[in-house]
């Protein structure tokens, strides 16, 4: 609604859920209160999550064992963390 422009808006998902949580945080113009990926990381070809704003509080979960590669495995995981430090600065 556009009378309450001061409402805080969070976003989680679970799997597909979680990397459409975190392509969201990248995408919207105005930065999250809060975002909570569990499981999943969106492809570089939906968003750069370097883009997320770095006023965007995240708090991710991810399994050490999972190894579904580029979604969610250690290594993306690692990545995604390295992407989201730089953009921070």
């Amino acid at each position: 609604r556009k009378d309450q422009t001061e409402r805080k808006i969070g976003v989680m998902g679970f799997c597909m859920g979680g990397a459409l949580t975190l392509a969201t945080a990248a995408l919207v113009e105005t930065p999250l209160a809060a975002c909570a990926p569990f499981y999943g990381i969106p492809p570089d070809a939906l968003c750069d999550v370097g883009d997320i704003h770095a006023k965007t509080p995240i708090q991710g979960h991810y399994g050490d064992l999972d190894a579904m590669e580029g979604f969610s495995c250690k290594h993306s995981v690692n990545t995604l963390e390295e992407k989201l430090k730089s953009a921070a600065g």
